[in-house]
């Protein structure tokens, strides 16, 4: 995988359909498939061209409220200085969730946090 880790997050129903639907079609390459140990989602990373997309299928569908095509979920962030970061926006009323950056399966450490200028939710990664 590239060193980048910055991406866009979308919810879908059905991860191995959508990979095999749409991978090829696009010109993209799967480069991490996982399990989130936490949250029991599946989620895939797919590189198309230069950008990183995550695919996320929700252990409960019932979040995408029947929807079945893909749903924004987040942006991905990778700063230099991730606990300097979250302080910065801390101080500003921001909530992260988990509070306390967990282990990422890209590498490092990271967080989320509600930032409506963004879109909503913000992945903040780190290492």
């Amino acid at each position: 995988m590239s060193d980048s880790k910055g991406h866009i997050g979308y919810k879908v129903q059905k991860l191995d359909e959508w990979l095999e639907k749409h991978v090829g079609s696009l010109g993209g390459e799967v480069v991490l498939r996982a399990t989130m140990p936490d949250s029991g989602n599946r989620i895939a990373f797919v590189r198309i061209g230069d950008m990183l997309v995550e695919m996320v299928e929700p252990a409960d569908a019932a979040v995408l409220g029947g929807v079945e095509g893909p749903v924004y979920e987040h942006v991905a962030i990778h700063v230099a200085d991730l606990d300097g970061t979250i302080a910065s926006l801390a101080a500003t009323g921001v909530l992260f969730n988990p509070p306390v950056p967990r282990s990422s399966v890209m590498g490092g450490r990271t967080t989320f946090a509600s930032l409506p200028a963004l879109g909503g939710s913000v992945q903040f990664m780190g290492d």
